[in-house]
């Protein structure tokens, strides 16, 4: 720490000519001369070790309005100007431009009580909208299935179903315990001036992603690959972040493909906690933070699934959650899958949505479904669906669809592991 004395020599010599004349020509933080500056005046005051700390001291100790003063100040806003300026070059979003985003995209919405969205419950005969959803009274029925079947539309029985159309945005509740079973929310993060942008962000993460990663479910449709904290094979005992490229690629390129994951995985959340019932997104908040599961952000999720072209076969997973998140960021016809004339076509893992058969009802599939609820969410682009993992539920096998989306799964065996961890006294990183 600086005494007395170093201070009032370090106020000398912001203050002299010399120096000022130095001050006058910068511009750049990261220059040589702004390094220069910067060291000359640290050995004098050994506590000013930036650039910014020894504008800040400049400042408080030379006279406003004072030549040395002025010359400062004109300084600190260069900075701020190159600064900016580097990050509109980069892509990186200004504070504003995110503020204008969390505003365009209506993510400073708070979550409003089922009560109050039953009392504005849209009649059938009304269009929906995903801050004014249909309410659904359903109860769940006995369901008899089997695990591990795959879900062809052509061939299952949908009839008694209940089916929520691509615009319809629905929350179906059990009539005798209020409590609700599944939210089907649309047009999530579409009609703003920034959602093309957007949109094609996202896929493109989940697309290189897929290409990069290691695929965790290798025999299904499909592509689904992890990131955030993982328990490894089932076969395995382990807990930690996943390591899960397949590819060779720099340091550096890995860090800022997981950054784009991480946002991407963050993004669906700030979804979920802006539009989801209060009851919904509160009960599922408190799950995750009794879990005492590290994150991957502040205010993030422990884990994350990002999926492309995938098909999950009829299942109920185990979860530490009351519900399972996820938003579909493409559903829409695949033109590599549209040339339907031949009666069978070869997959390929660029595109798992390609037929096998001929089907004159191209392009289906890729639809949500929950067999004990009976119903069936035809999906669409920018739909948020929060659905009860613990019953069995799947999704309609894809064809001529390119599907794309992010799915946070809140995985029973990943805070096992964990919770094992710690009761053995092992000291895991959080990364907050």
């Amino acid at each position: 720490m600086a005494t007395t004395a170093q201070k009032k020599e370090a106020q000398k010599y912001v203050g002299l000519l010399s120096v000022l004349a130095v001050v006058n020509s910068l511009d750049d933080p990261g220059s040589s001369a702004a390094t220069s500056l910067v060291a000359g005046i640290s050995k004098i005051h050994t506590g000013l070790k930036t650039i910014d700390s020894v504008i800040s001291f400049a400042l408080e100790k030379t006279v406003e309005g004072t030549n040395g003063h002025l010359v400062w100040l004109g300084l600190r806003n260069r900075v701020r100007q190159h600064r900016q300026a580097a990050k509109l070059q980069s892509g990186m979003a200004t504070h504003r431009q995110k503020r204008k985003l969390i505003s365009s995209l209506l993510l400073h919405y708070t979550p409003r009580r089922l009560s109050i969205l039953i009392e504005n419950s849209p009649p059938r005969d009304e269009p929906t909208h995903f801050l004014t959803p249909r309410i659904v009274f359903l109860e769940r029925r006995p369901v008899v299935a089997k695990r591990g079947a795959a879900l062809v539309e052509r061939d299952f029985d949908f009839s008694g179903y209940y089916t929520v159309p691509p615009d319809e945005s629905v929350i179906f509740v059990d009539p005798k315990t209020c409590r609700i079973e599944l939210a089907v929310l649309r047009g999530i993060a579409l009609g703003a001036p920034e959602s093309n942008l957007l949109y094609r962000f996202i896929r493109k993460l989940i697309q290189v992603a897929c290409d990069e990663r290691r695929n965790v479910r290798p025999t299904h449709n499909g592509t689904m690959v992890q990131i955030g904290w993982n328990a490894g094979p089932r076969h395995a005992r382990i807990f930690g972040l996943a390591k899960s490229y397949t590819k060779k690629i720099d340091g550096e390129t890995a860090i800022d493909h997981d950054l784009d994951a991480i946002a991407a995985l963050n993004l669906t959340w700030n979804f979920a906690k802006s539009f989801l019932p209060e009851e919904l997104i509160g009960e599922v908040t408190r799950d995750v933070e009794e879990s005492g599961l590290p994150k991957m952000a502040t205010w993030n999720v422990p884990e994350g699934l990002l999926t492309q072209n995938y098909s999950s076969l009829i299942h109920a997973d185990l979860s530490h959650a009351r519900f399972t998140i996820s938003w579909t960021a493409a559903h829409e016809p695949d033109p590599a899958a549209m040339v339907s004339s031949q009666p069978t076509r070869a997959r390929t893992r660029q595109s798992k949505a390609v037929p096998t058969v001929h089907n004159p009802q191209l392009p289906h599939g890729g639809n949500f479904v929950d067999l004990s609820l009976k119903v069936l969410v035809q999906q669409a682009t920018g739909t948020l669906l929060a659905h009860c993992p613990e019953y069995l539920h799947g999704t309609t096998e894809l064809a001529g669809i390119h599907a794309c989306g992010i799915t946070i799964p809140f995985t029973l065996r990943v805070k096992q592991q964990f919770d094992e961890l710690v009761a053995k006294g092992t000291h895991v990183m959080h990364e907050e």
